[in-house]
């Protein structure tokens, strides 16, 4: 396993992650037939998400997010 941290600089402005309810995980089930899953934490509760376009509109999110943040 391993892990990456990474920072988005407040200087790179406002991205796309700032129009999410909050923070959010990818949950993808390598070599199986489950779906992605998204769980999105909010303040009052989570949200899972598991349609397929729920599950891409996250994924182009966190794109984004990885794209701004420099390695």
């Amino acid at each position: 396993m391993q892990i990456a941290i990474r920072m988005v600089p407040f200087s790179a402005g406002l991205h796309r992650a700032t129009v999410t309810n909050g923070a959010f995980t990818i949950l993808d089930f390598d070599g199986s037939d489950e779906p992605t899953i998204i769980y999105a934490d909010g303040l009052t509760g989570a949200l899972y998400l598991d349609k397929p376009a729920e599950a891409a509109a996250y994924e182009e999110v966190w794109s984004a997010v990885r794209s701004t943040a420099p390695s």
